[in-house]
C-alpha cells in the first residue's frame, strides 16, 4: 500500500507541473550563480567554486522552508547584495597563500551579516519600528526599487543574449529562445504554459546543436565531487571584528529592504488571488532567511537572497492545475498541496536538483555548456517580468502621483538607479537598486521635514490624513455619521471601506 501510495504522489507531482516548474527555478538561478563564481575567481584560483554555490542554494532553500513551516514558497539564490564586499576583499588577494585568509575574512563577514539580519528581523516584529521603517520606505520608493531590480539586471540579459557585441548566431539563438518562451507562455493548454521557459531552453539548445554553436559534454566523465567546505578561523582580534560590522552593515541592510520588498510582492500575489496570508509573513521569512544564511556561510558557502527571478517564475505560472473533483474526491493531503496555488513542492524539486548538480561534476559541465545567447534569451523574458510588480504595487497603493513630492521621491530612485553612477567607499559600493534606494530615502526625509514644519507645498487629502490618523492611533479611531437631525446613522465603520467611501464619492 505504501509503495502504491508513493506513486500515486510522485505521478500528482508529474501532473501538477511541480517537476518542471522545479526545474524552471533552477534554470533561472543558474546564470546568477555562474556570475558569483566568475567574480569571486582570482589568478590564483577560486574564492568561492561553483558547486558550493549551488549547493548552497539547496541547502538554503531547504532550510528556509523548514523554519517557515512549510508555508512560504521561496526559493533562494546567491545574494548579490554583498558582491561589493567580497569584490573589496577579492582584490586583496596578491598571492596563492592569501586566498584561505581572504575567504576566512568574508565568510566571517557573511556570519555577521546574518546576525545583524536577526536582529533587523527582530526589530521589525515591534510595530513602532515597522512603522518607522514602512515611513523611511513608502510605495513611492519601494514600487520603483522593485522595478529596478529587473531592469538593472536587463543590461546582463543583453550582454549574455549577445545583442551587446554579440555575433548574428548568438542573437539567433536569444532571439528564437525569446519567441518560443512567449508563445507557450501565452497558451492556454496548462502544462505547455507552466513548461514554456524549459521549452524554449530545450528549443534553443536543438537550434544551437544544429548550428553547430555548441560542444556537449561526455556522459562518462559523470562522478560524485563533493563541494568542499572551508571553516572559517574566529581568531579574530575585536578591533577588526569592529571593522567588519561597520563593512557589513550597510550590505546588510540592503539585503533586509530587498527582502521586505520581494515579501511586499508575494503579498500582493495572495492580495490579488484573494488568498489568506498571515500578518507575519515577513517576520517569519526574514528570520527563516537570516539562520540559514548563518548555517551555510559556517561551512563557506554563501549567503542567499529571495529570488525576483523566481517570484516571477510564480507569478507567470504557479502550480494551479487543480480540478474541484480532485480536491473534494482526494484523501491525501500532499496530493491536494501539490496542487495548491504556492505550492512549496516545486521549490523543493529545485532545492533538490541544485544540491544533485553541485555533487555531481558532469551535470554541472552540462548545465554549464548551454551555449550563454539562450540563457540572455531567458533572462530577457524573466527580466522583463521581474519590472511588472514594482508598477502593480504602485497602482495597489493606489500612489497619487499628482504630488509632486511623489513624482520627485520616484524620478530619484529611477534615475539613481537606471544610470551608470557608482559610489564607491572602500568595501561599500552603491550602484543600481542599492543607490536608488538610498537616494529615494534621503529625498523622502527632505520631504517629511518640510512637511513636518509646514513648508511644504502641498495639500493633503481628507484620506491621507485619515491614513497618518490610523497610523497613530491604531484601532482606536471610530467613524460616527449623522443625519441632518443629529442622529447617529452608523457608530462605527471600517476604515478601509471608509476610504473606499470617500474615493469613490471623490471627497478630498
Amino acid at each position: 500500500m505504501k509503495i502504491q501510495k508513493y506513486k500515486r504522489r510522485i505521478y500528482h507531482l508529474y501532473k501538477s507541473g511541480c517537476f518542471v516548474i522545479g526545474l524552471e527555478h533552477f534554470l533561472v538561478m543558474l546564470p546568477s550563480a555562474m556570475l558569483v563564481a566568475k567574480l569571486t575567481n582570482t589568478s590564483f584560483g577560486a574564492v568561492i567554486e561553483l558547486p558550493s554555490i549551488l549547493f548552497a542554494c539547496g541547502f538554503g532553500t531547504l532550510v528556509f522552508s523548514l523554519l517557515t513551516k512549510k508555508k512560504i514558497p521561496f526559493f533562494l539564490g546567491p545574494s548579490f547584495s554583498y558582491i561589493g564586499f567580497v569584490s573589496y576583499q577579492v582584490a586583496q588577494v596578491s598571492a596563492p597563500d592569501d586566498i584561505e585568509a581572504i575567504r576566512s575574512t568574508i565568510f566571517l563577514g557573511y556570519i555577521t551579516a546574518g546576525i545583524l539580519l536577526i536582529l533587523l528581523g527582530w526589530l521589525y516584529r515591534y510595530d513602532r519600528t515597522k512603522r518607522i521603517i514602512d515611513t523611511l520606505f513608502p510605495p513611492t520608493i519601494m514600487g520603483p526599487a522593485i522595478s529596478l531590480i529587473g531592469l538593472e539586471l536587463s543590461n546582463m540579459a543583453a550582454q549574455d543574449s549577445g545583442f551587446v557585441g554579440g555575433g548574428w548566431s548568438a542573437k539567433i539563438l536569444a532571439i528564437s529562445t525569446l519567441v518560443c518562451i512567449i508563445i507557450f507562455s501565452l497558451l492556454k493548454h496548462h502544462f505547455l504554459q507552466n513548461a514554456s521557459i524549459l521549452i524554449g531552453i530545450l528549443f534553443g539548445c536543438i537550434l544551437a546543436t544544429i548550428m553547430d554553436q555548441v560542444a556537449w559534454p561526455i556522459f562518462q566523465d559523470i562522478k560524485i565531487q563533493i563541494p568542499k567546505f572551508y571553516f572559517p578561523s574566529f581568531n579574530f582580534p575585536s578591533q577588526r571584528w569592529i571593522t567588519l560590522v561597520i563593512a557589513i552593515f550597510p550590505c546588510s541592510m540592503i539585503a533586509f529592504i530587498e527582502s521586505l520588498g520581494r515579501l511586499s510582492v508575494y503579498e500582493g500575489m495572495l492580495k490579488r488571488d484573494e488568498l489568506e496570508y498571515s500578518e507575519n509573513i515577513s517576520n517569519s521569512a526574514i528570520l527563516a532567511h537570516s539562520f540559514s544564511n548563518i548555517l551555510t556561510s559556517i561551512t563557506n558557502m554563501m549567503p542567499s537572497a529571495v529570488y525576483a527571478e523566481n517570484l516571477a517564475i510564480m507569478n507567470l505560472h504557479s502550480a494551479d492545475l487543480s480540478t474541484k473533483s480532485i480536491k473534494e474526491v482526494d484523501e491525501d493531503t500532499f496530493i491536494n498541496n501539490c496542487y495548491s496555488t504556492y505550492s512549496i513542492y516545486p521549490y523543493v524539486i529545485a532545492s533538490a536538483i541544485s544540491i544533485i548538480v553541485a555533487l555531481f561534476s558532469g551535470l554541472q559541465n552540462l548545465f554549464t555548456a548551454i551555449p550563454m545567447p539562450i540563457l540572455g534569451g531567458m533572462e530577457l523574458f524573466v527580466f522583463g517580468l521581474i519590472a511588472a510588480p514594482g508598477i502593480q504595487m504602485l497602482v495597489e497603493q493606489q500612489v497619487n502621483y499628482k504630488k509632486i513630492s511623489n513624482q520627485i521621491i520616484t524620478a530619484s530612485v529611477f534615475l539613481a538607479g537606471i544610470s551608470n553612477i557608482s559610489i564607491t567607499h572602500e568595501s561599500i559600493t552603491l550602484q543600481g537598486m542599492s543607490l536608488g534606494l538610498t537616494i529615494g530615502v534621503f529625498v523622502n526625509i527632505v520631504t517629511l521635514i518640510l512637511g513636518h514644519f509646514g513648508y511644504l507645498n502641498e495639500r493633503f487629502s481628507l484620506v491621507e490624513i485619515l491614513d497618518e490618523c490610523i497610523k497613530v492611533y491604531e484601532k482606536k479611531v471610530i467613524f460616527s455619521f449623522y443625519d441632518d437631525e443629529g442622529t447617529i446613522l452608523k457608530k462605527e465603520i471600517d476604515f478601509c471601506d471608509f476610504k473606499t467611501y470617500i474615493r469613490r464619492k471623490d471627497i478630498g
